[in-house]
């Protein structure tokens, strides 16, 4: 049994370290207060999706227990950066792309599903490779996972590769546009072909898929490469 000090985090329950007055910023990231004992500070987190808050709330806790002081934790997290392919945004043209194309699973996809439909866009395009490791019931999770993606405020889901296809088939059963391509080249062609002034594109797959092969062919067809 555990017999050393438990510390307990949460954006929701009471919790010795939790946040409060949670307000997204879309692809800026999110602000909220973090209490702890009754102390209250306001923190700024530069990365997209409210999940990332919990993990925001992990990191202040070890923080302290090592001895920084509330306020300094806090304003550590506003000097944060996505790194390359988990959460990155980046701009080519005048379309938003959120490059969080390391690794997927169906948890991680529908988090950052949630983050794409809270922000502001003209059109919000869901790029999502198939999702690996996933075992035999792999096609089930996939067509959930288009379930849940034509049920936010997604305009557009291509598939890309594999067990994507039974996610773009559930999709497409709910009446939202969807594309399938073999190759994540293909779908990067697409993206330069149809993409608009104003699309906010969530790129999400497992590592496998290397999705961001679709990012680079869109940046040579457009020039930018």
């Amino acid at each position: 049994d555990f017999k050393g000090k438990v510390v307990r985090y949460s954006t929701r329950a009471p919790a010795d370290v939790r946040a409060e007055n949670i307000e997204s910023r879309g692809a800026e990231g999110s602000k909220f207060d973090v209490v702890v004992e009754g102390n209250r500070a306001q923190a700024t987190l530069p990365l997209v999706g409210l999940h990332n808050i919990s993990n925001a709330l992990a990191a202040i806790a070890v923080a302290l227990e090592r001895g920084l002081t509330l306020e300094e934790a806090t304003a550590a997290l506003g000097r944060l950066q996505a790194t390359d392919k988990r959460g990155q945004v980046v701009q080519l043209d005048n379309v938003r792309i959120i490059n969080d194309c390391y690794n997927s699973n169906p948890k991680a996809l529908e988090a950052m599903v949630d983050a794409l439909a809270a922000m502001p866009a003209k059109r919000r395009i869901v790029v999502a490779g198939e999702m690996l490791e996933l075992g035999p019931a792999g096609e089930q999770m996939h067509r959930a996972a288009g379930h849940y993606v034509a049920e936010r405020r997604i305009d557009v889901l291509v598939g890309v590769r594999g067990l994507a296809q039974a996610m773009v088939d559930a999709a497409k059963t709910k009446g939202i546009h969807t594309e399938f391509f073999v190759t994540p080249e293909e779908a990067g062609e697409w993206l330069s072909r149809e993409s608009q002034d104003g699309d906010v594109v969530l790129l999400k797959a497992s590592r496998g898929v290397k999705l961001e092969k679709a990012l680079e062919k869109w940046k040579e067809l457009r020039g930018l490469s």
